[in-house]
């Protein structure tokens, strides 16, 4: 064999290379630029989260809500922590507001303002909350239901009853309720009452205070309706007001949760004149009254001047 004839087959033999290169390069590329034929399924398919917002009502929770746009509490009161919440809403849409502090099964119900012309007790809880929220150590072990203002229309309008005219403190299904014009056509007709019964059937309280004030000076009283006397007796040490029985009112919430339901219930009966009296003022005077309901029935040990 020539030169020239072992030159030519070795350009023919590295040409052939050549052409398998670029057919196998052709052939990767193809693959790459194709689908692939699906195969069994071995990944997970994605999951699409949605992220609550903060403060938006969660399911499960019951037919209450937080605040809108006043201050909530991330941390629940079962965990020892205050909570604020919207229980219902009056006949013109004003909110009625609950505080709840603390967790257990023994639960007092503090509510002021049912009759909107009596409302000196709305700051005086106003001010027992913001004493429990500074000393958690007196709820520890049990829960604190607040209801500052029961009947909010009332109160901005300076009227014993709602909107609709009704007594509220006539509308509940007591044995004893009477259906009428100032008490609704049923028992619950109002909005307010379904309010302030919704905490009951869910917190199942213990004992009940109800704060007003008489219709006429000089007849302030610690009233009881149900077991409620030995209750009514530990407030009175720590207050100059005297017990004093008044008898179950037609569906009253005292002949409802203490007769009807045998919830012992207070219906406290502040001094006509302290209407108007600064929030401090009532505090000094009546909050040990509250404390020692809270701690019944415990001896109470820590005061409100303190």
């Amino acid at each position: 064999m020539n030169l020239n004839s072992e030159t030519t087959g070795m350009m023919t033999r590295r040409t052939g290379r050549l052409a398998a290169i670029s057919m196998v390069s052709l052939g990767l590329l193809s693959a790459a630029c194709v689908d692939p034929t699906p195969g069994p399924n071995t990944t997970k398919p994605q999951q699409t989260r949605t992220r609550a917002r903060m403060g938006q009502h969660q399911p499960g929770m019951g037919s209450m809500r937080p605040v809108d746009g006043a201050r909530t509490y991330a941390i629940s009161p079962s965990m020892g922590r205050p909570m604020r919440e919207v229980v219902g809403r009056s006949l013109q849409g004003r909110p009625i507001e609950a505080r709840v502090f603390g967790s257990g099964n023994d639960c007092i119900f503090i509510l002021a303002t049912i009759h909107g012309d009596e409302d000196a007790g709305t700051p005086l809880v106003e001010q027992l909350a913001d004493y429990l929220e500074r000393n958690p150590n007196l709820y520890m072990g049990r829960r604190v239901v607040l209801m500052p203002n029961a009947n909010p229309d009332g109160m901005a309008a300076q009227t014993r009853t709602n909107g609709n005219g009704v007594d509220l403190n006539r509308n509940y299904p007591a044995d004893n309720f009477k259906a009428s014009d100032r008490h609704g056509d049923t028992a619950l007709s109002e909005p307010e009452s379904i309010a302030i019964h919704d905490v009951i059937e869910r917190y199942h309280p213990s004992r009940i205070v109800s704060i007003h004030q008489p219709l006429r000076y000089g007849s302030e009283c610690i009233d009881h309706d149900g077991p409620a006397k030995p209750l009514a007796e530990a407030m009175s040490n720590h207050t100059d007001i005297p017990v004093r029985r008044i008898g179950s009112r037609p569906g009253s919430l005292g002949s409802y949760a203490g007769v009807t339901l045998g919830i012992p219930i207070i219906t406290l009966e502040l001094p006509k004149e302290v209407k108007g009296w600064d929030a401090s003022r009532l505090w000094t005077s009546y909050g040990d009254m509250l404390l020692a309901a809270i701690r019944y029935p415990e001896t109470l040990t820590v005061f409100a001047g303190q």
